[in-house]
């Protein structure tokens, strides 16, 4: 009981969601048998005696159950009333990762930095970091992930697999500040890192296919800020980068969703149907001539419709592939679920694209070489 053994992550593994790696609940050592007797206003614990050990095991156990509330609520008494005991340190470790799967990262945050602070080992300080800068990335705070991830990088143990995962989250940590070049960059070394380390052996590898994802969004965040603005010139050269970036998005989903990893292949479907519905909503909000008359605007937006209405078809059944995928692999996550909300929102609008194009099929084109004081003239001879 006295023997204090080293921190060693094997109970359990569990592949993060809400990002790639593996993090595994954390073993502490044999603490001493201290014990308390707790008050029963207490609102989780009932009158009686407990345990240090017996706090920790129970926290443990909720989170093998992924009860994470539960298991948030063991560790926060084993903290508050055990400050001192040898299983708090550890606890602060395990309760990190119940806040990072409820996705409350700046709760994570600081129980990962206290569990850097309070640690002894080479090895624990180093996951702690891990896990801290996914968090602090999770949470938005770019500068202060970019800032961990180039220190931990400098460490000659950052090899294989755990290199490849901090490039890509201070690729992450880039893209969040803006840096598109300096993230695009870390992709492709975290990619390299994996093939390397696996001998390219990537199917269903979990961090493969979420590099591929990142990097999907990355071009199709850049993608969506182009807007169809005049000058013509300016029109015409926003079309060709926007179908550029649209290409190198759709070909890192499509790659993400080839290394057939179940969470990551939802995940890339969805945002891929996202690429065509993001591409029409820019093209129908393409700014037209302050000449235009109305004849000539209605003109513009009717042939417009017909022309572009194609990629919101492709859109609706890029959701209906990613959600067959989802039901063959039975999977229902957030993704999906994002999925089949965006399914049933752009069937509707195509129904009433279409139904609107078929009530009327043509629109009068304006003369060819007529000027808007023409067309101004006839309307006004109309009238009379």
């Amino acid at each position: 009981m006295n023997t204090l053994l080293r921190h060693i992550p094997l109970l359990m593994t569990l592949v993060v969601l809400s990002g790639c790696t593996t993090a595994s609940i954390k073993q502490n050592a044999p603490d001493e048998n201290v014990v308390i007797l707790i008050n029963g206003d207490h609102p989780h614990v009932e009158d009686g005696i407990v345990s240090a050990r017996e706090l920790f095991e129970s926290g443990k156990d909720a989170f093998k159950n992924t009860d994470f509330e539960e298991c948030i609520r063991s560790y926060d008494q084993l903290i508050e009333y055990f400050p001192q005991s040898k299983w708090t340190t550890t606890g602060y470790f395990n309760r990190g990762l119940c806040l990072q799967e409820l996705k409350k990262y700046s709760r994570a945050v600081k129980d990962f930095t206290r569990y850097i602070d309070a640690t002894r080992s080479p090895k624990n300080r180093q996951d702690g970091r891990i896990r801290l800068g996914f968090n602090l990335v999770m949470d938005g705070q770019f500068e202060a992930a970019l800032k961990l991830y180039e220190s931990t990088l400098e460490s000659p143990n950052i090899r294989g697999f755990l290199r490849s995962e901090c490039l890509l989250r201070r690729g992450m940590a880039k893209a969040g500040m803006g840096d598109a070049a300096g993230a695009d960059a870390d992709y492709e070394r975290s990619l390299y890192e994996i093939k390397h380390a696996s001998d390219g052996l990537t199917k269903g590898n979990a961090l493969a296919a979420e590099i591929l994802f990142r990097r999907g969004e990355l071009y199709g965040r850049l993608m969506a800020r182009i807007e169809f603005k005049l000058p013509k010139e300016r029109m015409k050269s926003d079309l060709h980068k926007k179908m550029l970036l649209f290409r190198k998005s759709q070909r890192s989903y499509t790659e993400s969703i080839n290394i057939q990893n179940p969470f990551w292949s939802t995940a890339a479907g969805t945002r891929a149907g996202e690429l065509f519905e993001l591409f029409y909503r820019a093209l129908a909000k393409a700014e037209t001539p302050s000449t235009f008359t109305e004849e000539m605007t209605a003109y513009y937006h009717a042939e417009m419709n017909r022309k572009i209405l194609p990629l919101l078809r492709e859109s609706i059944e890029i959701y209906e592939l990613n959600l067959a995928m989802s039901m063959r692999l039975g999977i229902h996550n957030d993704w999906v679920k994002k999925s089949e909300a965006k399914l049933e929102d752009l069937r509707q609008m195509y129904e009433d694209k279409t139904k609107r194009l078929n009530d009327h099929p043509t629109v009068e084109a304006p003369a060819e070489g007529s000027s808007p004081s023409d067309t101004h003239s006839k309307r006004e001879k109309k009238k009379h």
